[in-house]
């Protein structure tokens, strides 16, 4: 598979692999925010070269709105969950850039 051919989600896998093994401090935590809330976005599946800042942008829509899954009642997910999300997203586009795998960042 070629960079250019390589999803986001694809390319996040080995970016959060490589976390791992570096011991990067939160990576079970990271790795949980991945699946819950970053691996469903529509961006996910496109190719790292073809995603853009509308793409972020409507993902982070789609964050604000979305409703929390815990037994504190009718809410969304907090501000911070968004935030540590959109940190995790820009982390794998910057290590696609130093890759040479994209140009810019949607970020």
């Amino acid at each position: 598979m070629t960079a250019s051919a390589q999803t986001f989600a694809e390319f996040a896998a080995t970016v959060l692999e490589h976390r791992a093994e570096d011991g990067i401090r939160g990576i079970d935590s990271e790795s949980n925010r991945f699946d819950l809330h970053i691996s469903t976005a529509a961006f996910a599946a496109k190719s790292l070269a073809d995603i853009v800042a509308v793409d972020i942008r409507d993902w982070l829509r789609v964050m604000s709105q979305k409703k929390a899954a815990d037994n504190r009642g009718e809410r969304t997910i907090c501000t911070h969950t968004v935030k540590r999300s959109f940190a995790l997203v820009s982390s794998i586009f910057k290590a696609a850039l130093e890759r040479d795998l994209i140009k810019s960042s949607p970020t």
